[in-house]
């Protein structure tokens, strides 16, 4: 089985909540779970576009909200099917007896990313799993769906009925909250370049970077 510390994927930067740019109908949600994390749901699945924030908040409330967390990417077991049966979502773990004694009230959270790359008859491994987690234990679930694939086509209903869904896709109408608050957030680019990338935060972002980094380039030329 192939997992990572999240801390070695995503970027130092994604320290606070109010990093991550959401609307208020997102936001208000997740900032619940995120400020009374005892109060958050065992099993959360997230689904939505590709780069829109599901991962992002996930690996923040690992980082932030739980004595310990592991990460691990779907796509890289799709071929190791004895390594789903065998994977033990709920070990005995050092965070149980060394968590903190402030904030970090959860013992232990797994992310399960790209969980959309499973068959469903891989994603009914965990109908059991889920079932028998600890009380301060998490689970978050992230997974990729579009209009051509919509939840019910990509997720197994048995593994849906055991979640606290959260859909993070802009409705139509919310479309222009989103562009203001990436525009304010990212002020090299245009209202029209935002749009045009969007919901994909991570084109946003290494657009942002690429253009900064040239302007910053051809002011130093010239000075």
């Amino acid at each position: 089985m192939l997992y990572w510390p999240v801390t070695t994927l995503w970027p130092d930067q994604i320290q606070e909540f109010d990093y991550l740019l959401l609307i208020d109908r997102i936001k208000k949600q997740l900032y619940f779970f995120y400020e009374c994390p005892e109060q958050s749901p065992q099993v959360m699945l997230f689904y939505g576009q590709p780069g829109i924030g599901k991962t992002s908040f996930a690996t923040l409330f690992g980082r932030n909200k739980c004595a310990d967390f592991e990460y691990f990417a779907m796509n890289e077991c799709v071929r190791k099917h004895a390594d789903l049966l065998d994977l033990n979502i709920n070990p005995a773990r050092l965070s149980a007896y060394y968590k903190d004694t402030g904030e970090r009230v959860i013992d232990y959270l797994t992310i399960f990313d790209e969980f959309h790359d499973l068959t469903m008859k891989q994603q009914d491994i965990f109908k059991v799993k889920l079932e028998t987690l600890r009380e301060e234990q998490r689970v978050i679930i992230c997974l990729n769906t579009s209009r051509d694939r919509p939840l019910d086509t990509v997720l197994a209903s048995a593994i849906k009925s055991r979640c606290h869904l959260v859909n993070f896709d802009i409705r139509p109408n919310e479309r222009g909250e989103h562009a203001k608050l990436v525009q304010e957030r990212f002020p090299s680019l245009s209202l029209r370049d935002v749009e045009r990338l969007l919901p994909d935060m991570r084109k946003i972002t290494r657009e942002h970077k690429l253009r900064t980094a040239f302007k910053d380039f051809y002011l130093q030329k010239a000075s």
